[in-house]
């Protein structure tokens, strides 16, 4: 319970504060219009979200690094614990996670930007969030496929030979 609070408390400390202090960067930018700093304001939840995310893996997995994680073998028999997969296993979940959140809070708005200046959503402005939801939701179909195909669901990593019943401590 304790891990899953560190995480949680982590992920949301995090992103509250890079979204606030990119909200403060933006609102001080005095060289960029108005327009410019509302375009700028739309992205802000990407790294927000991808540094919480981050954080949350990090810190509900980060006992693995100095403990180990199961290492199998071809017949999925344990053969030890190693600290080198661990170590593999929580940057790709980390970088899976930054990943994940990309085009589903970068796509959607550069889409929405450009529909917006169209002349039906100027007629009809109910119709903005059909929109949103549709290029939303077609983002996040392709940026799910894309974001777990990034690393091989069962990973190898390069070990030395052990006697049987040696636990793996590289």
């Amino acid at each position: 319970m304790s891990r899953f609070l560190m995480g949680y408390i982590g992920a949301v400390s995090s992103a509250i504060g890079i979204a606030i202090g990119l909200g403060m960067l933006i609102k001080r930018a005095n060289k960029l219009s108005p327009a410019m700093k509302m375009l700028i304001q739309k992205f802000v939840p990407f790294p927000a979200v991808a540094t919480a995310s981050t954080c949350n893996v990090v810190l509900m997995r980060n006992s693995e690094l100095s403990e180990g994680i199961d290492v199998y073998d071809k017949a999925d028999k344990v053969v030890g614990t190693s600290k080198v997969a661990a170590k593999k296993a929580l940057i790709e979940t980390a970088v899976t996670r930054m990943v994940l959140p990309a085009p589903i809070l970068i796509i959607p708005p550069v889409i929405m930007t450009m529909i917006e200046k169209t002349s039906l959503l100027k007629r009809r402005p109910k119709l903005h969030l059909p929109f949103n939801a549709l290029v939303t939701t077609l983002s996040f179909g392709l940026a799910l496929p894309v974001a777990i195909a990034l690393f091989p669901q069962i990973s190898h990593v390069r070990i030395l030979s052990e006697p049987p019943g040696v636990v793996l401590q590289h």
